[in-house]
């Protein structure tokens, strides 16, 4: 080998060497979708930093969508307070009509206290819950077995109305029952088992709450 050629492949060794040296310390990363060439310090800033972007973005929807269970909320409790005021309304005006035609509204502990002394025809309003055992239809105070219960006459009551108890025989109905008072006679199995006080019914109804 001459000298010549010796120096030619002494210079491409030092040529591959600084090329070789100049990209070792090069690192590669896909960081945020894209790719980061850098030192080991320089990468690891750069993962560091989209790690840090990634959970600000996290706390940033979590706290938007507390915002937004918040503010739904808040509309919720306002639509439910505007309708309980909405049906506390109707059942004060109804109330007011039914006074306006004789009727006394009055709750099941004034009726138990006082029915011994009601005169017969005496018109009251009371509310409760419909309910039957067997040919025996009652007012319930509550849906519980031990209620108080009120007996109701219903055979001259309107076809309107007593289709509406049909239609609530299988299940509890909460409803305002109009009617009058008169002497009637409990019977079972054709017997007679006691003597009550009990509510000719004239008229019923009910206000529900609207959905929302």
């Amino acid at each position: 080998m001459d000298l010549e050629t010796e120096r030619i492949r002494l210079g491409l060794s030092l040529l591959i060497t600084v090329s070789v040296c100049v990209g070792c310390d090069r690192h590669y990363a896909r960081v945020g979708g894209e790719t980061v060439v850098g030192t080991s310090e320089e990468v690891s800033a750069a993962i560091q930093r989209d790690q840090q972007r990634r959970r600000q973005e996290a706390e940033e929807r979590r706290s938007e969508r507390e915002r937004q269970r918040a503010e739904q909320s808040a509309i919720y409790e306002a639509d439910r307070k505007k309708e309980q005021e909405r049906l506390a309304a109707a059942v004060q005006k109804q109330v007011k009509e039914d006074e306006s035609l004789g009727y006394k509204h009055m709750s099941f502990t004034d009726f138990e206290l006082d029915k011994k002394t009601m005169r017969q025809g005496t018109k009251i309003a009371i509310k409760g819950f419909y309910r039957t055992n067997g040919k025996l239809e009652t007012l319930a105070e509550t849906i519980l077995p031990t209620a108080t219960e009120v007996v109701l006459l219903t055979e001259i009551a309107p076809r309107s109305t007593r289709k509406r108890l049909l239609e609530c025989r299988d299940r509890f109905c909460s409803m305002t029952v109009l009617g009058h008072v008169e002497r009637c006679n409990v019977t079972w199995l054709g017997r007679p088992v006691s003597s009550e006080v009990c509510l000719v019914v004239e008229n019923t109804w009910e206000l529900a709450s609207k959905p929302f």
